[in-house]
């Protein structure tokens, strides 16, 4: 091989190394946003000893937290479009890690619903890392979106075996917040050192390109607004598992807190395979069937596992029903910037707006109808939704 041939091969590996490189720091990133994610609920019992509070004043950390969350999905998907996608993410983590700090000094109430409202704005990281995704492998957005939700997984799984093992050895319910914040700043620093080789290397995949006049005709989609509802159906059901689950199978089926938990995990388990094995789908597979009659299948089961009041169906028909919907949620962000690839932060944000209203409405709904009626009615919320799902992607067929 001729010096020539070496010199002209050697920077299509450099771009291939750096690539793979800052998508690792990508995916890394993503695990470690969704660790706060399923942190709350094993703390929620000694946060609200500690605080001396009531039940209503417990949940107010997830409201403050939803509401940083919304503002920051609806300013985040724009800005990504107008501004550089990782310096977003930049400010995006920063914050994050900083309300992890702030909550890790136990700081008088108040203040601790503040640290939760700055959480909820770093909801960013989430909307601009699916965008930048889809604008750094357009080609095959599809599988690096599913891996990247299944990063999403993984954390979201780990968060409370995380908390568990920092509780063990230090029983302090905010440390675990600590302990990420600083996690959390080593990833950060991470990304940035890969940033400035990928861009100058990968300046074509990522080149910043907006069309300001397809904000109007995002907003009017019949497409991205039938993608939306799926988003919003799906997130009510995925997030009233993973609120109510475990309650409902101690109370209403007798279950253990140590099997009530393990369903929750397989649930979890089942959404991390889905995900990943997705991301090895053809591109050109027709998402719509899989996520219509995915969801139609993994309603049914979770619905007969809610019915059948059999603690272990429901724990094994919970895991089918999170691999048949896992994928869900990247397919349909793909599916959106594929529509309109110009205008990514925007697309992805209409998307996340509809799951962050579902994650509002649906836990709070299922507790009222709870009180009111029974539990197991209550539940129906959780695979209702799944159901009504298939209806919705025959719209988007026309669509």
């Amino acid at each position: 091989m001729t010096n020539n041939e070496r010199g002209r091969k050697s920077p299509f590996s450099d771009t291939k190394r750096t690539q793979f490189i800052l998508l690792v720091s990508i995916y890394l990133l993503m695990a470690a946003y969704a660790f706060s994610n399923t942190m709350l609920g094993p703390l929620m019992g000694k946060m609200i000893n500690d605080y001396r509070l009531d039940l209503s004043q417990g949940a107010l950390p997830v409201t403050f937290q939803s509401i940083g969350g919304l503002l920051a999905i609806i300013f985040g998907g724009i800005l990504a479009d107008i501004y550089k996608k990782p310096n977003i993410i930049i400010l995006g983590f920063l914050l994050y890690s900083f309300g992890l700090l702030a909550v890790g000094s136990a700081p008088a109430y108040p203040l601790l619903l503040m640290s939760f409202f700055v959480i909820g704005i770093s909801r960013m990281v989430d909307t601009v890392l699916n965008a930048y995704i889809s604008d750094l492998f357009p080609e095959k957005r599809s599988k690096y979106l599913s891996l990247l939700h299944t990063f999403f997984g993984i954390g979201a799984f780990s968060g409370p075996l995380f908390v568990r093992v920092i509780t063990d050895v230090d029983g302090t319910w905010n440390r675990p917040y600590r302990f990420l914040a600083f996690g959390c700043l080593a990833l950060l620093l991470f990304f940035i050192l890969c940033i400035p080789k990928s861009t100058t290397q990968m300046r074509h995949e990522v080149k910043q390109v907006t069309d300001k006049s397809s904000f109007k005709e995002i907003l009017t989609s019949k497409y991205i607004w039938l993608l939306c509802l799926i988003m919003f159906l799906y997130s009510g059901h995925q997030n009233g598992v993973s609120v109510w689950l475990p309650m409902y199978m101690e109370t209403g089926l007798n279950a253990s807190p140590a099997l009530s938990s393990t369903g929750l995990s397989i649930f979890w388990l089942g959404i991390i395979a889905g995900r990943l094995g997705a991301s090895f789908l053809p591109e050109n597979f027709q998402g719509k069937k899989l996520i219509g009659i995915g969801s139609f299948i993994g309603g049914i089961l979770l619905g007969m596992g809610i019915i059948l009041k059999n603690p272990i169906l429901l724990i094994v028909f919970s895991g089918f029903a999170g691999f048949l919907t896992g994928a869900i949620i990247p397919m349909i962000v793909a599916m959106a910037c594929d529509r309109h690839s110009k205008n990514s932060g925007t697309a992805s944000s209409m998307i996340f707006i509809s799951g962050t209203l579902a994650s509002m409405l649906f836990p709070p709904s299922i507790g009222k109808i709870a009180e009111a009626f029974s539990f197991q009615i209550a539940m129906s919320l959780t695979f209702i939704p799944l159901i009504l799902i298939l209806f919705v992607t025959l719209f988007l067929a026309d669509s």
